[in-house]
């Protein structure tokens, strides 16, 4: 697993902030009227990409490669999805 995604699991992931993110993903499954949204989160954004199934995960203090995680969506969404119940 990234380093950076655990840093991000670690100082962000709470319950509240993965029932925001889930809610958008199904508010926009099937939608194509947002390409994109984009989550801000202290010093970590996370951008959805509804076209490509896409999350990126980025250290806003980090601004080299390191900084970024790029994962496809299908599986991590229905797991957490499946949790979240």
């Amino acid at each position: 697993m990234s380093g950076l995604l655990l840093k991000f699991l670690r100082e962000v992931s709470t319950p509240r902030v993965w029932k925001l993110i889930l809610d958008v993903v199904e508010e926009q499954g099937g939608l194509k009227q947002r390409d994109r949204c984009r989550f801000e989160f202290n010093r970590f954004v996370l951008t959805r990409d509804v076209v490509n199934d896409t999350a990126t995960l980025e250290e806003v203090l980090d601004r080299e490669l390191s900084g970024e995680f790029r994962l496809r969506l299908g599986e991590p969404v229905r797991r957490l999805s499946e949790d979240s119940r």
